[in-house]
């Protein structure tokens, strides 16, 4: 009896890799994928840090809002209002101050300061300062004091408009746009309203 023994495997006659032109392809695609990927981990990223220097800004008001409702001071002291000062002039900086009385309404003076300036992370900065923000919008305002004093939580929404006197305009809703230093289109809003209402979102106007 002949045994015939069948191999284990068989090869194939002609083994083939990837050419050099798939090859390419081939990391021309993950090329393309890595850098659509980077690039919006790289928008997510700013876009975060937008946002997180535009709830800083409303925070300062908050926390002013809530430090002039919970002041003590000694006769009428208490009755002066704490305020944040927005300049178009330095837009990367604003004031924290304590109005001394000396002009009615109130609203922010020289050497009325009562803390360092607040500045805003260098890569983004104020690019509109707004007033009636509730009917149609006026961005052509030079500055915007928002103050608070007791007994209760309204705003006091003061503000010049460009080029203006120094005068007593006030607003009842204001918006204070900060966006990119090197892309102004990409930008979120602090929006006040006079009954003491603080908001942060998108600029939908």
């Amino acid at each position: 009896m002949k045994l015939t023994f069948l191999p284990c495997c068989t090869k194939s006659k002609r083994q083939r890799g990837f050419t050099l032109v798939e090859m390419l392809i081939t990391l021309a695609i993950i090329g393309l994928v890595v850098g659509m990927m980077l690039l919006r981990h790289g928008a997510f990223n700013s876009a975060t840090l937008l946002k997180n220097q535009a709830f800083e800004v409303a925070l300062d008001i908050r926390e002013t809002q809530v430090y002039a409702v919970s002041v003590r001071g000694n006769n009428a002291d208490f009755r002066e209002e704490y305020g944040l000062h927005f300049n178009m002039s330095n837009p990367q900086e604003y004031v924290f101050f304590l109005d001394n009385g000396s002009v009615t309404p109130p609203r922010y003076n020289s050497g009325e300061e009562i803390d360092p300036l607040r500045l805003l992370d260098s890569r983004f900065e104020i690019v509109d300062l707004c007033v009636d923000v509730t009917t149609t919008a006026n961005c052509d305002v030079d500055w915007l004091d928002v103050s608070f004093g007791r007994p209760n939580f309204d705003a006091g929404l003061r503000y010049r408009p460009e080029g203006g006197p120094t005068g007593n305009n006030t607003t009842k809703a204001a918006r204070i746009d900060i966006a990119a230093t090197n892309d102004t289109s990409f930008m979120r809003s602090i929006y006040i309203t006079s009954t003491g209402q603080i908001n942060v979102g998108y600029n939908e106007s």
